[in-house]
């Protein structure tokens, strides 16, 4: 009986310290995934931020860009309108003059007017190179903002992520404290019946002695017992026999009375 109690506490004292050693290898294993975690985020943060610095960029770029087409086709456009402004009013003057003086062909007037019409022409087709450039940097920027549309969504959803990451993250981080708290109490509880186990230990080995001693002196008292009704037993076997001879010897004193 008593080793089989010494068994099962053993037996429980082996089952809990494997409890606590798998309780250790999850909260190692727990600190390692929220490790891998953080690791995840940090690195999904570092290239978001600089997919946004890409971004801004290129729009800062096709910004400066599109501000300075806009600037010179502006330019063109009055030199334009000067020119027209210009060649109307030498139109107008050359038209007065012609109602006024003979006609005849003015060799000066006619080549500044080609020359005008020509400067007019070149500045017309700049303005309409520029009128290009300008759709292709349209088409650029339009290109651009559905880029960067589609950048901000991912970068919303990696966002959304991240504040999951986040999430469990705290979440691991509760639960990591949780599991700490639960080790620890269940170290001080283990800790608790050892020394519950280990007192209950000392005292079956104390009553065991005790038992043993008690054996050893209830042992002693019978043999001293048996000891002493044997020398009572032959004492009275002695005095048996002799009151069986003194019996004997009576009877053969007694008259016969046949």
């Amino acid at each position: 009986m008593q080793q089989n109690s010494i068994d099962v506490m053993e037996d429980t004292v082996a089952f809990l310290r494997d409890k606590v050693t798998a309780i250790d290898n999850a909260g190692a294993d727990l600190a390692k995934r929220v490790h891998s975690l953080d690791d995840a985020a940090a690195s999904t943060h570092a290239k978001l931020l600089q997919l946004r610095a890409t971004v801004d960029s290129r729009d800062s770029d096709y910004h400066s860009t599109f501000q300075g087409l806009a600037l010179g086709q502006q330019q063109l456009k009055g030199t334009l309108a000067d020119h027209q402004q210009a060649l109307a009013k030498h139109q107008d003057v050359t038209a007065n003059s012609a109602n006024i003086k003979e006609t005849r062909p003015n060799y000066f007037e006619s080549g500044a007017v080609a020359e005008l019409q020509w400067k007019t022409g070149d500045v017309t087709s700049r303005v309409d190179t520029h009128d290009r450039r300008l759709d292709v940097v349209d088409a650029d920027v339009a290109g651009i903002s559905t880029r960067q549309q589609d950048a901000a969504h991912v970068v919303a959803s990696l966002d959304t992520r991240l504040d999951m990451l986040a999430n469990q993250h705290v979440k691991a981080q509760n639960l990591h404290l949780k599991l700490d708290a639960a080790v620890s109490g269940m170290d001080k509880e283990l800790r608790r019946r050892l020394d519950d186990a280990e007192k209950a230990f000392d005292g079956l080995n104390l009553d065991c002695a005790t038992f043993r001693r008690q054996v050893g002196e209830a042992q002693w008292a019978q043999g001293e017992t048996n000891k002493m009704v044997e020398v009572e037993c032959k004492e009275l076997a002695r005095s048996v026999h002799a009151v069986h001879g003194e019996v004997r010897d009576v009877a053969s004193n007694l008259p016969k009375f046949h």
